[in-house]
């Protein structure tokens, strides 16, 4: 939109562009995580009993905080960790994905079995979410980093960012586990809900289970890993380093985000490892080696 001052004083509208541009909507996307997370768990009246003991804590709290210390101490071992299902809440998905199907044709779900007929895998977006994705899913951010307290399951969130550089949501997903199958279902399933359109570049966590199953499924994307997340795992990692040290996390950020061309970044990176003795850390060396 351009706008000039007129010669009589007032504000006058001259260009305006109609793409791209929308009203007010009605809450759709956002409420692919709570309110449908909230709906699912906190919805029992169907005709099901959940006799988990755990059940309130469940309720309280659905999803934990990815940036904190403690889950990411915790998140190697849970990555492969299997929990069961609580007694009800697969009928209590059920219910809210068709009723949510029901409601708008264009919402989309799917959900995977095992061997044994358990559901284990769950994705769904709506229609303003795959609309979205149509516009806007050239660079596509995959963060898995979310967990349902009491469930150790991974929340699964494709996002990405309009043209007002807001964060918007693609489609969510509930998994069994963090293994090959389950993100090879993840990205073949999310292909599907898009209509076949693969994003051009997709930004995950460190992990060799996504990147292997991100080479298999959609062999086209470029695959980065996010620069915010292995920050995120630093803190982790270099926990110890940190605290002994209050410049030692600003060189490292300026490493991850101010480096506009290698050679400054390499410049960085050695002077950060020589003036804090981190030459030998595995942790940063292997870092490197993936840049």
């Amino acid at each position: 939109m351009v706008i000039r001052l007129a010669s009589n004083g007032k504000y006058n509208v001259t260009e305006f562009v109609t793409c791209h541009n929308h009203g007010l909507g009605a809450a759709a996307a956002s409420d692919l995580v709570m309110e449908s997370l909230t709906e699912i768990y906190q919805d029992y009246r169907v005709g099901l009993v959940d006799k988990s003991p755990d059940d309130s804590t469940g309720k309280q709290s659905l999803i934990e905080d990815h940036a904190t210390s403690s889950y990411l101490e915790a998140r190697s071992w849970r990555r492969h960790k299997r929990k069961v299902p609580h007694y009800g809440d697969v009928g209590a998905s059920l219910e809210y994905l068709q009723k949510m199907q029901h409601d708008s044709p264009s919402f989309f779900y799917a959900i995977k079995s095992d061997e044994d007929g358990n559901l284990t895998n769950f994705l769904w977006a709506d229609s303003k979410s795959i609309m979205d994705f149509a516009h806007f899913g050239d660079v596509v951010c995959l963060d898995s980093g979310y967990a349902l307290q009491g469930y150790g399951r991974p929340v699964a969130l494709f996002t990405g960012l309009n043209h007002h550089k807001q964060t918007v949501i693609f489609g969510t997903a509930l998994l069994y586990d963090e293994s090959f199958e389950a993100f090879r279902w993840l990205f073949d399933t999310f292909k599907l809900a898009m209509n076949g359109i693969l994003p051009r570049t997709l930004l995950t966590d460190r992990s060799p289970v996504i990147s292997e199953a991100v080479a298999t499924s959609w062999p086209a994307t470029t695959h980065r890993y996010c620069v915010w997340q292995i920050y995120q795992n630093a803190l982790q990692q270099l926990s110890h380093a940190f605290h002994g040290s209050r410049n030692l996390q600003c060189n490292f950020k300026r490493c991850l985000f101010n480096c506009d061309d290698v050679a400054k970044f390499l410049m960085a990176w050695r002077e950060m490892l020589a003036n804090y003795d981190l030459e030998d850390n595995q942790w940063l060396a292997d870092l490197f080696a993936l840049k």
